[in-house]
């Protein structure tokens, strides 16, 4: 699992997730980069949540920085789960200083997402989390590739 709560930038090198140390050339890691760890991880699941702007762009068509390679759903590998605070405007409230997003995965992780036997999955957070927003503009982008999903989207 990777979690990151901060900046998320898009600029024309790219979507980045900004590190404390990043610059306008060089923000922190792009997300082409987490998606190719994903892909090298050898764990079954991997999951990305992401507390940020531009989160919504991870799993959708990206521009790689350094390689100019465009990376689409269809190259994602198998049980990767994405769970990003951004919906189509790119934006991810805050409130008090901290991600909305943050909050509610919080709140949902401490029972809100749980089921009668007390198990809480991502797809249950998405769910907790969308309902929880339902009077702010900011709607979070859930997707989980599995193998079907790549058969029928073929």
């Amino acid at each position: 699992m990777f979690y990151y709560s901060g900046h998320g930038v898009l600029n024309d090198m790219g979507c980045c997730l900004v590190l404390q140390d990043g610059t306008y050339h060089d923000p922190g890691i792009s997300m082409v980069e987490l998606l190719q760890l994903a892909k090298q991880a050898k764990a079954r699941e991997v999951i990305f949540i992401l507390d940020c702007c531009f989160s919504n762009k991870l799993g959708a068509f990206l521009n790689c920085r350094e390689t100019n390679l465009i990376v689409n759903q269809g190259e994602l590998r198998e049980g990767l789960t994405i769970l990003a605070a951004s919906g189509p405007n790119g934006i991810a409230e805050e409130k008090d200083g901290n991600g909305v997003l943050t909050g509610l995965i919080l709140a949902a992780l401490t029972g809100g997402a749980a089921d009668i036997p007390g198990y809480v999955t991502a797809a249950s957070i998405y769910t907790f989390v969308d309902q929880a927003l339902g009077a702010w503009q900011q709607r979070p982008l859930f997707t989980k590739h599995t193998e079907l999903a790549s058969e029928n989207s073929n």
